[in-house]
């Protein structure tokens, strides 16, 4: 009798319904029941780091990828933390902080920045691990998980960490804004389900409080922590709810976070909702407008039906993740009525029924399918963005379904088993087989980080998993050129034109690979419509490119107009002052190409040390050429710089006697001769000059500016 009452509760201890009912007295008090202590706790943890750090130890020599060059290596704004309060008014101002704070304390070494994203990457499978084992021991279980809850929550954390999915979150740099926010988000929901379970002594005004914190360092770090309230209403209702109304749990909380979520609108509303507030957004030296209702081409009902693919795929790299791009160019699909559209909706419309028709008998399979649509909401939803899928948007949503899937299959061993005997047998075969997941995805992500080590495999990764993305082949002709192999990296340019005849990059490279081989006209050709790029660094390029072009074609004006343009959107460019000036000189305009040179010599000092032959010689041609055109002042000005190189002296001061004596300065003009004689400066013109100016006579003029532009 006894005997069978003990495999009765053994099976009653595996059957999934019985779990998730409330156990008898949890409508009087639902709360956390302290566990004896373990070291199955600190032993899971130790483990799931050392699971991260293998999984990206070789992540730290990934070199800067793409966008990685503008919001870092080539942004200005980390070169300095002041003021420490724009970090806190705009968008992602958290993630940028960290970007300054390593440039701060390391500049340009990549190993700094994967130091800090990897260690958030470690920080939050620990949330996981915390988040995890908490919920498994929530009363809503009865019970049935305890003993098995640290093992549990040790491989959910371990598949989290090392699930190759992750890799463009953790291993692009300038992707640090989704594994920070998602920092803040786990720490909500940790702090909620703690709070309101009894776990820590945090309840009503304090635990709101820290839960209005977190949702700001959230918003503050990325737009997506705006899914947070709903988050925790699907906790709240998959795992507190039951017998919770007498024990103090207050779902309105959640609500709390509304206040954070308008904040976020607030500071993206630039690009979410266009046209409203100042623009000073969109003047930004890296604006590139990639999100928000105003993206061209793509409404909100047609970038919804294109994600019900895209989240199918995301399931499916989850489960296999084989064929990871690291930009797909997914297409936007034209029509509801397609097929592509409609089968994706059907298998979601099946999983949503599923999570409906299990909730009363087993919690996790809603728990991880509201997850998924929840966290994917901001990115997945009505809200348009450039580009339909990318890899790293999963790094939150997937944590439901590998939940799911660790916790499923411990409970299907459990229930087909029989005795306790069998129960641990099959336990320890579930465990096996999650540790056999857990290694075959280590080795994955460390494939994949060997394959961002190198920018060439990427590129070429790339492009054979999406060939029609113009962006992989112009990464492809990127590295082609890096490689030093430049008549093949005209081809994958030309490609990526001719998928995208509006961007602007490509065709600034293609130009200067046509421009190198002499086909200017072709290099003109394809320039002149990245003239009109958005990015203002892109189209300031374009015209800086088209201003050695016409250099090259033998037309000066065009070249001035074209630098000019470029330097009016780069002031920082200087060297196109230096560049105009010697145009200038060039087409005979002498004194315009002093004026030039003079004011960048004096903005720039550094130029005049460089460039100080050439600005005295530009200053000696300048100086006479306004004599001639009867502006003594400025003659003497610019010879009085020309003087300043040893080349030019005697000329120069030849030159500055002339003027004054023919401004009737007689003693002047001989003191200055007198000096040329002197220091045997003085050839047989400034002599002669000097004998007239001492007879009262009239000088003669010791060059005029063509001949003296001849000389040169």
């Amino acid at each position: 009798m006894g005997r069978a009452r003990k495999r009765k509760q053994d099976r009653g201890d595996a059957s999934p319904e019985a779990s998730e009912k409330p156990a008898k007295g949890a409508h009087q008090r639902a709360q956390w029941r302290p566990r004896p202590s373990s070291p199955a706790v600190p032993l899971g943890l130790l483990a799931v780091l050392a699971v991260g750090a293998v999984a990206y130890a070789n992540s730290f020599s990934v070199p800067f990828l793409f966008d990685d060059h503008f919001a870092i290596v080539g942004n200005p704004e980390i070169r300095s933390i002041e003021p420490v309060g724009r970090f806190f008014t705009q968008s992602r101002g958290l993630p940028h902080l960290l970007d300054v704070l390593n440039y701060r304390w390391g500049g340009e070494q990549v190993w700094g920045y994967h130091l800090v994203n990897v260690a958030v990457h470690l920080v939050n499978a620990m949330l996981v691990f915390a988040l995890t084992l908490l919920t498994l021991r929530l009363p809503v279980h009865g019970g049935r998980y305890d003993s098995r809850a640290p093992v549990l929550a040790a491989v959910v954390a371990m598949v989290f960490v090392a699930h190759p999915l992750q890799t463009m979150a953790v291993s692009y740099i300038v992707q640090r804004a989704e594994s920070v926010s998602a920092m803040f988000y786990l720490l909500a929901v940790l702090l909620f389900a703690a709070g309101q379970s009894g776990r820590i002594a945090l309840r009503g005004a304090a635990l709101g409080a820290g839960l209005l914190v977190l949702g700001f360092l959230g918003i503050l770090s990325k737009e997506t922590v705006a899914s947070l309230p709903a988050a925790l209403l699907l906790y709240y209702v998959c795992f507190l709810r039951d017998g919770q109304e007498r024990s103090g749990v207050d779902w309105r909380l959640a609500l709390l976070l509304v206040v954070p979520l308008l904040y976020g609108v607030y500071l993206a509303r630039h690009f979410l909702l266009p046209g409203f507030g100042d623009e000073d957004g969109q003047s930004s030296w890296m604006y590139i407008p990639s999100a928000g209702l105003g993206i061209e081409g793509v409404t909100p009902g047609r970038y919804l039906i294109t994600q019900f693919g895209v989240i199918l795929w995301y399931l499916r790299l989850l489960v296999l993740p084989i064929g990871l791009t690291f930009d797909y160019g997914w297409p936007f699909a034209d029509s509801l009525w397609s097929f592509e559209v409609l089968a994706p909706l059907a298998v979601l419309l099946a999983m949503i029924a599923v999570a409906v028709a299990t909730y009363s008998s087993y919690r996790w399979v809603a728990f991880a399918v509201g997850w998924l649509f929840i966290t994917l909401a901001p990115s997945s939803s009505i809200i348009p963005i450039k580009d339909a899928a990318f890899e790293y948007r999963m790094y939150l949503p997937m944590l439901g379904f590998v939940t799911l899937a660790v916790v499923g299959v411990s409970d299907l061993a459990q229930r087909l088993s029989t005795g306790s005997a069998a129960g641990r047998s099959a336990q320890r075969l579930a465990l096996g087989v999650g540790l056999l997941w857990v290694s075959g995805l280590v080795a994955a992500t460390i494939a994949r980080n060997q394959t961002l080590q190198d920018p060439m495999a990427l590129a070429v990764d790339s492009v054979q998993k999406a060939p029609d993305h113009w962006r992989n082949q112009f990464g492809l002709g990127a590295a082609l050129l890096e490689a030093g192999n430049k008549a093949e990296a005209v081809a994958p340019f030309e490609r990526a034109i001719a998928l995208n005849p509006e961007q602007s990059t490509a065709r600034i490279m293609l130009a200067d690979l046509y421009s190198r081989e002499g086909r200017l006209e072709e290099a003109e050709e394809i320039l002149l419509p990245a003239t009109d790029a958005r990015e203002e660094s892109v189209a300031a390029a374009a015209y800086r490119q088209l201003g050695y072009i016409y250099k090259g074609q033998g037309y000066p004006e065009a070249a001035i107009t074209m630098f000019e343009e470029a330097l009016v959107r780069q002031r920082k460019w200087r060297s196109l002052d230096l560049q105009i000036a010697r145009l200038l000189r060039h087409d005979g305009r002498y004194h315009d190409a002093a004026v030039r040179m003079n004011r960048l010599v004096r903005e720039v000092p550094s130029y005049g040390e460089r460039y100080r032959v050439e600005v005295a010689q530009i200053n000696l041609l300048g100086g006479v050429h306004s004599f001639e055109e009867g502006e003594p002042d400025f003659t003497l000005h610019m010879l009085g710089i020309a003087m300043g190189d040893a080349k030019t002296v005697p000329l120069a001061t030849h030159y500055l006697a002339f003027t004054h004596a023919s401004l009737g300065n007689r003693a002047e003009a001989i003191h200055l001769l007198s000096d040329l004689e002197r220091r045997g400066l003085a050839d047989a013109s400034a002599l002669a000059n000097l004998d007239r100016a001492r007879a009262g006579e009239d000088l003669v003029v010791p060059a005029t500016s063509r001949q003296l532009a001849r000389q040169k």
